[in-house]
């Protein structure tokens, strides 16, 4: 009788890890990989890093879902790897992890079947593992089939989407090659594509996303056009190089595409680069000038340019420039990141009454946000 009682505890205490989330193996890689073939099965490794945010989320949101755990729990050897520890950094190198979370699955002999990238719901991250589990879906399957010669065009779209997921850098050049395929680009299927594989200014994707403005609004809205915008601008920024860029060559490819906007962007590619280069004296400048002549309603783009002169500006009335910029953002977002915006650079300026105020807002809307505000402690710690 205490037998049949221990071994219905233990059974349920077993049930309620199950229903728990996942579980994660523990194990040098060698022991994982030996684990795989001996059983069969897939490795599914959580590539992360202890200071990414989306990787906490995963584990905080995502990997303890009921659901989620019972399934990666039946179907795969579930790691979690710091790929800037250990074996982690071998890892790193091996399998081209270059963003996190980076997610893979690999064999019991080290071969990459699958990858994705980046912050994912239960939703998407169970189907993540049932295509992982699909020898025909897989990334590594389908590569091979390209390289083999396969271009009918719904496979080529599906591997387009297969490696944008993966970060390969040669998903543009097939998603080009699917659109080619294309006598109608204006389809719904077809403009999602060319919004999310826009990126470069040569592209003809880009060419012809910003020459058809208003359809992508329509189809996204105009936040997200100013998102997709704001990322095609900073590849052009990328791109630059040197203290004397070919600024010139930019600014008649912007008034090729968009003659409206063009000198706008191109104030927007030369503050890129000079953050880009840490010519901060010069950006502070260029950033001043730039939303003097703009105002922004993007509060991360705002947000993002008053972090930049906390960070590294110290002349007095620039630093009160970036506070009208961050309350600005408050206004558009009234988030904890904003609002910690604000509140360093009262903490720099020394206004400790506006300090507080915003140090003490920042941390409530932290708490229900669920984000880390440590850094936004330690700011109260200074005016002390």
């Amino acid at each position: 009788m205490k037998r049949s009682i221990t071994f219905i505890i233990l059974l349920h205490c077993f049930n309620l890890v199950q229903g728990q989330g996942m579980v994660f193996s523990e194990g040098n890689w060698q022991q994982l990989l030996a684990k795989a073939k001996a059983d069969n099965k897939i490795i599914f490794v959580d590539a992360y890093t202890t200071w990414c945010g989306p990787c906490k989320m995963m584990a905080k949101n995502v990997f303890t879902n009921k659901e989620v755990g019972d399934f990666y729990n039946a179907k795969f050897i579930n790691a979690q790897i710091d790929m800037e520890k250990g074996e982690g950094m071998q890892i790193s190198r091996t399998y081209s992890v270059q963003a996190y979370p980076t997610f893979l699955f690999i064999d019991g002999n080290g071969t990459l079947l699958h990858r994705s990238v980046g912050y994912q719901e239960a939703p998407k991250f169970l189907e993540l593992g049932r295509t992982a589990l699909d020898e025909n879906a897989r990334i590594g399957t389908m590569n091979s089939r390209y390289e083999d010669g396969e271009r009918d065009p719904k496979f080529l779209l599906k591997l387009a989407y297969a490696k944008y997921y993966a970060m390969e850098p040669d998903a543009a050049e097939v998603a080009e090659e699917y659109l080619k395929t294309q006598k109608d680009w204006n389809t719904p299927d077809n403009l999602d594509l060319i919004y999310e594989f826009s990126g470069g200014l040569q592209s003809p994707m880009t060419t012809y996303m910003l020459s058809n403005k208003e359809r992508f609004v329509t189809r996204f809205g105009q936040p997200a056009m100013n998102r997709k915008t704001d990322f095609i601008i900073n590849n052009a920024a990328a791109t630059l190089k040197g203290d004397n860029p070919d600024y010139e060559g930019i600014r008649k490819m912007l008034v090729s595409l968009d003659s409206a906007s063009a000198e706008q962007n191109m104030l927007k590619i030369k503050k890129s680069h000079l953050r880009r280069t840490k010519n901060w004296s010069e950006y502070a400048v260029a950033s001043i000038d730039y939303f003097n002549k703009y105002p922004s309603q993007n509060a991360n783009e705002l947000n993002t340019a008053a972090w930049d002169f906390y960070m590294y500006i110290e002349h007095k009335k620039q630093l009160e420039e970036a506070v009208r910029w961050a309350l600005q953002a408050v206004k558009l977002d009234n988030r904890y990141y904003c609002n910690d915006t604000v509140a360093a650079l009262y903490t720099k300026l020394g206004n400790k009454s506006k300090a507080k105020k915003y140090i003490d807002k920042a941390i409530s809307l932290a708490k229900s946000e669920g984000a880390d505000y440590s850094e936004t402690e330690a700011l109260r710690e200074k005016l002390k």
